[in-house]
């Protein structure tokens, strides 16, 4: 399904009571009480246990893709130093929305990881903390966590990918489902700049001459400098 839906289709396969184990994953696994692997939890909500096949799985992610939804997410990541970016998670409601409390969750996983075996896909790698957020129809916040990659992802920065998603900050199943979702695969989409005229990616004495040059301009087709 990753190969049929790589834009909408935001997989985290986490590991329990294997050498691959994090805590971030057991403390998912009790979240749900699933029982047993294999187990699945599509949109933090429908929990199917052991293998449903592809069918299954699909009919799973249609029911949720059909329920309409009025957040939105962007994600952008800029590096830091060596291995460390920030990611930017912007979280909206759309102005015809209605306010809501969202958890906003934020993880990295690493495609066809763990090696063995042939069949691991986006695999839980590190999480960043929580954040509750509260917005009213037509608001937006920006959600900010900084993620170190360890040798295995940096090894392989072509499969790390950057998950987030907005989740009802309840108990599993009452309170639970998700808002929305978003994957940013690597390399990761820069901030925007603002102010940044000349397309470099950062504002700067050459930008203020653009905006100076073009102050009454408006014949920008043959005359503005920007």
């Amino acid at each position: 399904m990753l190969d049929n839906y790589p834009d909408t289709f935001a997989m985290v396969q986490i590991h329990v009571g294997d050498p691959y184990t994090y805590p971030w994953g057991w403390t998912r696994w009790y979240y749900y009480s699933p029982v047993y692997v294999p187990s699945t939890v599509h949109d933090c909500l429908l929990l199917r246990i052991g293998n449903q096949g592809y069918s299954g799985y699909l009919n799973l992610y249609n029911q949720r893709r059909a329920v309409p939804t009025d957040v939105t997410i962007e994600l952008s990541g800029e590096q830091v130093s060596g291995r460390t970016y920030q990611v930017s998670a912007e979280v909206c409601i759309e102005p015809d929305g209605e306010a809501k409390t969202m958890r906003i969750y934020m993880v990295q996983v690493l495609d066809y990881w763990p090696a063995y075996g042939g069949y691991h896909r986006n695999g839980f790698k590190q999480a960043a903390t929580t954040q509750d957020v509260t917005l009213s129809p037509g608001e937006c916040q920006v959600v900010q966590r900084e993620f170190t990659f360890d040798d295995d992802s940096w090894a392989a920065q072509d499969d790390i990918t950057i998950i987030a998603w907005a989740q009802k900050p309840g108990s599993y199943p009452s309170n639970s489902d998700a808002y929305q979702a978003a994957i940013m695969n690597w390399p990761f989409t820069e901030p925007e700049c603002a102010g940044d005229l000349d397309g470099d990616g950062k504002t700067n004495q050459v930008d203020l001459g653009i905006l100076l040059a073009d102050w009454h301009c408006d014949d920008p087709v043959n005359g503005c400098a920007g």
